[in-house]
Protein backbone atom coordinates (compact mmCIF):
# COMPACT_ATOMS: atom_id res chain seq x y z
CA UNK A 1 0.00 0.00 0.00
CA UNK A 2 1.00 2.56 1.10
CA UNK A 3 -1.48 0.95 3.53
CA UNK A 4 -1.23 1.74 7.02
CA UNK A 5 -2.06 -0.28 10.12
CA UNK A 6 -5.49 -0.56 8.69
CA UNK A 7 -4.85 -0.35 5.15
CA UNK A 8 -3.34 -3.47 3.47
CA UNK A 9 -3.14 -4.01 6.71
CA UNK A 10 -4.11 -0.36 7.88
CA UNK A 11 -4.16 3.10 7.03
CA UNK A 12 -5.80 4.76 9.97
CA UNK A 13 -5.83 2.98 13.34
CA UNK A 14 -8.20 5.61 15.32
CA UNK A 15 -8.31 6.44 18.88
CA UNK A 16 -6.34 5.17 21.99
CA UNK A 17 -7.30 7.00 24.82
CA UNK A 18 -4.94 5.33 27.51
CA UNK A 19 -1.38 3.87 27.26
CA UNK A 20 -2.81 0.09 27.73
CA UNK A 21 -4.76 0.38 24.44
CA UNK A 22 -1.98 3.23 22.80
CA UNK A 23 1.44 0.85 23.21
CA UNK A 24 -0.11 -2.51 21.74
CA UNK A 25 -1.61 -0.80 18.79
CA UNK A 26 1.58 0.97 17.81
CA UNK A 27 3.65 -2.29 18.10
CA UNK A 28 0.54 -3.70 16.06
CA UNK A 29 1.62 -0.97 13.56
CA UNK A 30 5.41 -1.58 13.88
CA UNK A 31 4.99 -4.61 13.08
CA UNK A 32 2.79 -4.29 10.24
CA UNK A 33 5.73 -1.96 9.11
CA UNK A 34 8.92 -4.37 9.68
CA UNK A 35 7.09 -7.12 8.82
CA UNK A 36 4.50 -6.29 5.78
CA UNK A 37 5.61 -3.25 4.41
CA UNK A 38 2.70 -1.59 4.68
CA UNK A 39 2.73 2.32 6.39
CA UNK A 40 0.87 3.06 9.39
CA UNK A 41 -1.14 5.64 10.76
CA UNK A 42 -1.96 5.40 13.97
CA UNK A 43 -4.45 8.36 15.52
CA UNK A 44 -4.18 8.94 19.46
CA UNK A 45 -7.64 10.85 20.73
CA UNK A 46 -7.36 12.15 24.44
CA UNK A 47 -9.84 12.47 26.24
CA UNK A 48 -9.27 15.62 28.96
CA UNK A 49 -6.27 17.23 27.67
CA UNK A 50 -2.97 17.40 25.24
CA UNK A 51 -0.58 14.50 24.37
CA UNK A 52 1.08 13.88 27.96
CA UNK A 53 4.62 13.70 28.49
CA UNK A 54 4.80 9.60 28.18
CA UNK A 55 2.49 10.15 24.92
CA UNK A 56 5.66 12.55 23.67
CA UNK A 57 7.93 9.88 24.29
CA UNK A 58 5.84 6.92 22.44
CA UNK A 59 5.49 9.56 19.68
CA UNK A 60 9.65 9.70 19.35
CA UNK A 61 10.23 5.56 19.60
CA UNK A 62 7.94 4.78 16.80
CA UNK A 63 10.32 3.92 13.95
CA UNK A 64 9.79 4.72 10.20
CA UNK A 65 6.78 3.86 8.76
CA UNK A 66 4.65 4.74 11.24
CA UNK A 67 3.14 8.20 11.72
CA UNK A 68 1.23 9.16 15.49
CA UNK A 69 -1.30 12.07 14.77
CA UNK A 70 -2.35 13.39 18.41
CA UNK A 71 -6.23 14.22 17.38
CA UNK A 72 -7.62 17.42 19.19
CA UNK A 73 -9.22 16.83 22.49
CA UNK A 74 -13.14 17.52 23.12
CA UNK A 75 -13.61 21.28 24.59
CA UNK A 76 -12.66 21.12 28.09
CA UNK A 77 -16.28 21.63 29.30
CA UNK A 78 -18.19 19.52 27.37
CA UNK A 79 -18.68 17.24 29.93
CA UNK A 80 -19.03 17.84 33.70
CA UNK A 81 -16.07 17.51 35.59
CA UNK A 82 -17.32 14.70 37.62
CA UNK A 83 -17.82 12.10 33.92
CA UNK A 84 -16.17 9.14 34.73
CA UNK A 85 -12.94 8.88 32.62
CA UNK A 86 -14.71 5.53 30.62
CA UNK A 87 -17.15 7.89 29.66
CA UNK A 88 -14.65 10.89 28.70
CA UNK A 89 -13.22 8.07 26.24
CA UNK A 90 -15.77 7.28 24.84
CA UNK A 91 -16.57 10.62 24.25
CA UNK A 92 -13.35 11.45 23.08
CA UNK A 93 -13.95 8.78 20.18
CA UNK A 94 -17.12 9.82 18.93
CA UNK A 95 -16.07 13.61 19.02
CA UNK A 96 -13.11 12.94 16.89
CA UNK A 97 -15.28 10.31 14.21
CA UNK A 98 -14.75 14.04 11.69
CA UNK A 99 -11.30 13.76 11.75
CA UNK A 100 -10.88 10.54 11.54
CA UNK A 101 -12.63 10.49 8.30
CA UNK A 102 -10.85 13.68 6.97
CA UNK A 103 -7.63 12.01 7.40
CA UNK A 104 -8.35 8.90 6.36
CA UNK A 105 -9.86 10.55 3.05
CA UNK A 106 -6.58 12.62 2.73
CA UNK A 107 -4.11 8.98 3.10
CA UNK A 108 -6.89 7.63 0.46
CA UNK A 109 -5.87 10.07 -1.96
CA UNK A 110 -2.55 9.35 -1.70
CA UNK A 111 -1.85 5.86 -1.54
CA UNK A 112 -4.02 2.80 -1.31
CA UNK A 113 -6.43 2.27 1.73
CA UNK A 114 -6.42 -1.53 2.87
CA UNK A 115 -8.66 -1.00 5.98
CA UNK A 116 -9.51 1.15 9.32
CA UNK A 117 -8.81 -0.49 12.90
CA UNK A 118 -10.51 0.44 15.83
CA UNK A 119 -10.30 0.50 19.46
CA UNK A 120 -13.16 -1.12 21.16
CA UNK A 121 -14.44 2.76 21.92
CA UNK A 122 -14.15 3.88 18.37
CA UNK A 123 -16.38 1.30 16.15
CA UNK A 124 -18.38 4.43 15.27
CA UNK A 125 -15.79 5.00 12.94
CA UNK A 126 -16.48 1.93 10.93
CA UNK A 127 -18.87 4.57 8.96
CA UNK A 128 -15.62 5.97 7.88
CA UNK A 129 -14.56 2.29 6.47
CA UNK A 130 -17.74 1.94 4.90
CA UNK A 131 -17.92 5.57 2.85
CA UNK A 132 -14.33 4.22 2.00
CA UNK A 133 -14.97 0.73 0.99
CA UNK A 134 -12.48 -0.67 2.69
CA UNK A 135 -12.71 -3.25 5.84
CA UNK A 136 -13.11 -2.26 9.53
CA UNK A 137 -11.58 -4.04 12.45
CA UNK A 138 -11.88 -3.73 15.56
CA UNK A 139 -8.49 -4.53 17.63
CA UNK A 140 -9.04 -5.87 21.47
CA UNK A 141 -5.80 -5.09 23.37
CA UNK A 142 -7.09 -7.39 26.56
CA UNK A 143 -6.42 -11.40 26.22
CA UNK A 144 -9.65 -13.37 24.50
CA UNK A 145 -11.65 -14.40 28.06
CA UNK A 146 -12.21 -10.71 28.46
CA UNK A 147 -13.19 -10.36 24.79
CA UNK A 148 -15.64 -12.97 24.89
CA UNK A 149 -16.96 -11.81 27.57
CA UNK A 150 -17.26 -8.17 26.02
CA UNK A 151 -19.14 -9.36 23.26
CA UNK A 152 -21.81 -11.56 24.91
CA UNK A 153 -22.33 -9.17 27.18
CA UNK A 154 -25.97 -7.95 26.13
CA UNK A 155 -26.97 -11.59 26.34
CA UNK A 156 -25.47 -12.35 29.57
CA UNK A 157 -27.36 -8.92 30.66
CA UNK A 158 -31.14 -9.69 29.00
CA UNK A 159 -30.92 -13.13 31.42
CA UNK A 160 -29.69 -11.26 34.73
CA UNK A 161 -31.56 -10.74 37.65
CA UNK A 162 -29.67 -8.24 40.21
CA UNK A 163 -26.07 -7.31 40.13
CA UNK A 164 -23.22 -9.53 38.53
CA UNK A 165 -21.62 -9.13 41.69
CA UNK A 166 -24.10 -10.92 43.82
CA UNK A 167 -24.20 -14.24 41.61
CA UNK A 168 -23.87 -17.42 42.87
CA UNK A 169 -23.51 -19.41 39.78
CA UNK A 170 -20.37 -18.99 37.57
CA UNK A 171 -20.96 -17.40 33.78
CA UNK A 172 -19.99 -19.95 31.26
CA UNK A 173 -19.09 -18.50 27.93
CA UNK A 174 -17.66 -20.75 24.68
CA UNK A 175 -14.22 -21.39 25.07
CA UNK A 176 -13.65 -19.94 28.51
CA UNK A 177 -13.17 -21.50 32.04
CA UNK A 178 -15.86 -20.77 34.52
CA UNK A 179 -15.85 -17.55 35.73
CA UNK A 180 -17.28 -16.58 39.20
CA UNK A 181 -18.67 -13.19 40.35
CA UNK A 182 -15.23 -12.48 42.69
CA UNK A 183 -13.55 -12.54 39.36
CA UNK A 184 -15.18 -10.39 37.21
CA UNK A 185 -13.58 -7.41 36.12
CA UNK A 186 -14.24 -3.87 37.09
CA UNK A 187 -16.55 -2.65 34.79
CA UNK A 188 -19.14 -5.43 35.54
CA UNK A 189 -19.28 -4.75 39.33
CA UNK A 190 -20.49 -1.40 38.42
CA UNK A 191 -24.00 -1.29 39.37
CA UNK A 192 -25.79 -1.86 36.08
CA UNK A 193 -28.27 1.32 36.10
CA UNK A 194 -25.58 3.33 36.48
CA UNK A 195 -23.81 5.47 33.06
CA UNK A 196 -20.71 3.81 33.30
CA UNK A 197 -22.54 0.24 33.06
CA UNK A 198 -24.82 1.82 30.09
CA UNK A 199 -21.74 2.55 28.23
CA UNK A 200 -20.21 -0.26 28.36
CA UNK A 201 -23.06 -2.25 27.53
CA UNK A 202 -23.64 0.05 24.30
CA UNK A 203 -19.92 -0.48 23.28
CA UNK A 204 -20.63 -4.34 23.60
CA UNK A 205 -23.81 -3.90 21.14
CA UNK A 206 -22.18 -1.97 18.54
CA UNK A 207 -18.73 -3.81 18.36
CA UNK A 208 -20.65 -6.28 16.29
CA UNK A 209 -20.35 -3.77 13.34
CA UNK A 210 -16.94 -4.84 12.66
CA UNK A 211 -15.79 -6.94 9.78
CA UNK A 212 -13.34 -8.89 12.22
CA UNK A 213 -11.61 -8.53 15.61
CA UNK A 214 -7.84 -8.75 16.21
CA UNK A 215 -7.41 -10.04 19.73
CA UNK A 216 -3.61 -9.13 22.09
CA UNK A 217 -3.31 -12.98 22.68
CA UNK A 218 -1.92 -16.25 21.54
CA UNK A 219 -2.91 -19.71 21.69
CA UNK A 220 0.01 -20.83 24.34
CA UNK A 221 -2.00 -18.97 26.84
CA UNK A 222 -5.46 -19.12 25.92
CA UNK A 223 -6.14 -22.12 23.87
CA UNK A 224 -9.36 -21.75 23.34
CA UNK A 225 -8.27 -19.28 20.36
CA UNK A 226 -7.33 -22.17 18.12
CA UNK A 227 -10.16 -24.45 19.32
CA UNK A 228 -13.65 -23.12 17.64
CA UNK A 229 -13.20 -19.48 18.91
CA UNK A 230 -11.70 -17.83 16.23
CA UNK A 231 -14.99 -17.10 14.87
CA UNK A 232 -17.33 -15.05 17.28
CA UNK A 233 -20.91 -14.23 16.54
CA UNK A 234 -20.26 -14.39 12.66
CA UNK A 235 -16.67 -12.51 12.97
CA UNK A 236 -13.60 -14.14 12.17
CA UNK A 237 -10.99 -13.76 15.53
CA UNK A 238 -7.14 -13.34 15.16
CA UNK A 239 -5.34 -13.51 17.49
CA UNK A 240 -2.16 -11.50 17.00
CA UNK A 241 -0.34 -11.36 20.48
CA UNK A 242 1.44 -10.73 22.22
CA UNK A 243 2.00 -7.31 21.77
CA UNK A 244 3.87 -5.92 24.03
CA UNK A 245 6.32 -3.05 24.39
CA UNK A 246 10.08 -4.44 24.19
CA UNK A 247 12.14 -1.93 23.37
CA UNK A 248 13.66 1.68 25.30
CA UNK A 249 11.16 4.45 24.99
CA UNK A 250 13.10 8.03 25.04
CA UNK A 251 11.70 8.68 28.55
CA UNK A 252 15.49 10.14 30.11
CA UNK A 253 18.61 8.17 31.56
CA UNK A 254 17.30 7.43 34.75
CA UNK A 255 14.83 5.04 33.18
CA UNK A 256 17.25 3.36 31.07
CA UNK A 257 19.44 2.68 34.28
CA UNK A 258 16.38 1.42 35.93
CA UNK A 259 15.74 -1.04 33.43
CA UNK A 260 19.38 -1.91 32.90
CA UNK A 261 19.61 -2.68 36.62
CA UNK A 262 16.09 -4.45 36.70
CA UNK A 263 17.24 -6.50 33.36
CA UNK A 264 20.34 -7.33 35.91
CA UNK A 265 18.59 -8.70 38.81
CA UNK A 266 16.15 -10.99 36.80
CA UNK A 267 18.95 -12.35 34.63
CA UNK A 268 19.99 -13.34 38.09
CA UNK A 269 16.91 -15.43 39.65
CA UNK A 270 16.43 -18.95 39.27
CA UNK A 271 14.42 -20.09 35.71
CA UNK A 272 10.80 -19.94 36.14
CA UNK A 273 10.85 -18.51 39.36
CA UNK A 274 9.52 -14.89 38.41
CA UNK A 275 6.09 -14.21 37.80
CA UNK A 276 5.21 -10.88 35.81
CA UNK A 277 2.07 -8.83 36.31
CA UNK A 278 0.28 -6.16 34.51
CA UNK A 279 -1.87 -4.54 35.62
CA UNK A 280 -2.86 -2.08 32.89
CA UNK A 281 -2.60 1.80 33.44
CA UNK A 282 -6.05 2.90 34.45
CA UNK A 283 -5.44 2.33 38.49
CA UNK A 284 -3.06 2.29 41.07
CA UNK A 285 -1.84 -0.23 43.72
CA UNK A 286 -1.19 0.17 47.45
CA UNK A 287 1.34 -1.06 49.42
CA UNK A 288 0.20 -4.27 50.04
Amino acid sequence: MEPSPASAAARAAPLQPVHGHLIPFAELARQLVADHGVAATLLFAAATDAPSEQYTALAASVPDGVDLVALPAPPADALPPSTPVRERVVHAALSTVPHVRGIARSLASSAPLAALVVDMASVPARDVATELGVPCYMFFTSPWILLSLFLHLPELDAGLVGEYRDGTEPIRLPGCVPIHAHELPGFLLADRSSDTYAVLLSLAKDATRVDGILVNTFREVEPAVGEGADCVKGMPVHAVGPLVWTRPVAVGVNRELEHARLITWLDQQARGSVVFLSFGSGGTLTRR
